[in-house]
């Protein structure tokens, strides 16, 4: 795909760079012309945590993918994009998030932890989100599921290109809400034999610059 030149106010000219998204596992191959990539990998949402149990009835929330940034020279590169944690009925926590990879192991993005399971006597916690890769330059911003109260469920972790599923609450068995966008957490469900809500899988999003 090619960029157009746009003249600026100085008289000079800049490239408009290309956005490449990428959602299901390929091979990319930069646009000719490309000067350089800014490449994001961004790991798998952790599901929800289910409910069931006499006195704790609500799961926690999964933790969000997390996000890797790194620079690239242009060339081909093998992706890989972490799943999203499952949702999981009764007392069971929810699943992790897969890993996101870029090149083979150049970048990799962790997917978020999931929810905990609400049963009685059991510690609630929401799932942690996707740590920090050492392949990274930098890591953005990814936050943990939160915890169930006993009047709700924890909502999923967010990042910044995706939203945790938001918290249930109510009188009657409620899903878990899924995650939304790249790498959100899904949300615990409320009541004795809700399911959870799914985690987002995650992505790579590659910005070609001319």
């Amino acid at each position: 795909m090619s960029c157009r030149n746009i003249s600026g106010s100085g008289g000079g000219e800049f490239s408009v760079p290309n956005v490449v998204t990428i959602t299901s596992n390929t091979t990319y191959i930069s646009s000719p012309g490309v000067d350089y990539l800014e490449v994001y990998a961004i790991g798998g949402g952790g599901g929800g945590g289910g409910a069931s149990g006499a006195t704790i009835t609500q799961g926690s929330g999964g933790g969000a993918g997390g996000v890797s940034f790194k620079y690239f020279v242009p060339g081909t590169y093998a992706v890989t994009i972490g799943t999203g944690g499952a949702g999981n009925g009764g007392t069971t926590a929810g699943s992790a998030g897969g890993n996101t990879d870029f090149g083979g192991g150049l970048l990799v993005a962790n997917g978020g932890a999931g929810g905990s399971g609400g049963a009685s006597g059991t510690p609630r916690r929401g799932g942690l989100s996707g740590a920090s890769h050492v392949t990274a330059t930098y890591s953005l911003v990814s936050e943990p599921g939160q915890v169930a109260t006993l009047e709700r469920s924890g909502a999923g972790g967010s990042n910044y290109f995706g939203d945790g599923g938001g918290g249930v609450s109510g009188t009657t068995s409620s899903t878990g809400n899924p995650g939304s966008g790249y790498g959100g957490g899904g949300s615990g469900g409320m009541l004795t034999g809700a399911t959870n809500g799914n985690g987002a899988a995650g992505a790579v999003i590659i910005i070609e610059h001319y």
